[in-house]
């Protein structure tokens, strides 16, 4: 299923993803970056080439490789490629760079007028993933 992004938010999209121009002879073109929505750990993530995301916890080391084949859509200039429920053979690669706790939540719990307090604290294991290819 193909729809054009001028059907959805373009400002949103145009705010996120800006585009570069080029020049073709006496007209001026407008690209935009190939982009995917792949989903892992629950949660849906828009990328492009060059981004770096924070995920859930992955398998591997510090520089490994990872693929993500659960590809939602695809974007590629105007055209857009919806799945249903997933693109087949789109495929987004990434690197590791890091596996580190995020930010610190507390959770603090209280009863009135019972003298009762308890303060705990959580970080949640979490992975900086490095965009590198995304192929359709």
């Amino acid at each position: 299923m193909d729809l054009a992004l001028t059907d959805a938010c373009p400002a949103l999209y145009i705010a996120r993803f800006p585009p570069r121009a080029s020049w073709r002879g006496r007209l001026l073109f407008w690209t935009f970056p190939m982009f995917a929505i792949i989903k892992t750990g629950g949660r849906q993530y828009r990328v492009a080439k060059g981004d770096q995301i924070i995920v859930e916890k992955l398998e591997g080391d510090s520089k490994g490789k990872v693929a993500f084949s659960d590809v939602l859509m695809i974007g590629d200039g105007e055209k857009v490629t919806v799945g249903a429920p997933l693109v087949s053979g789109a495929k987004v690669s990434g690197e590791i760079v890091e596996t580190r706790k995020g930010e610190k939540t507390l959770v603090f719990k209280k009863k009135r007028r019972n003298t009762y307090r308890r303060k705990r604290g959580h970080r949640q294991v979490e992975s900086v993933v490095k965009i590198t290819a995304v192929s359709a």
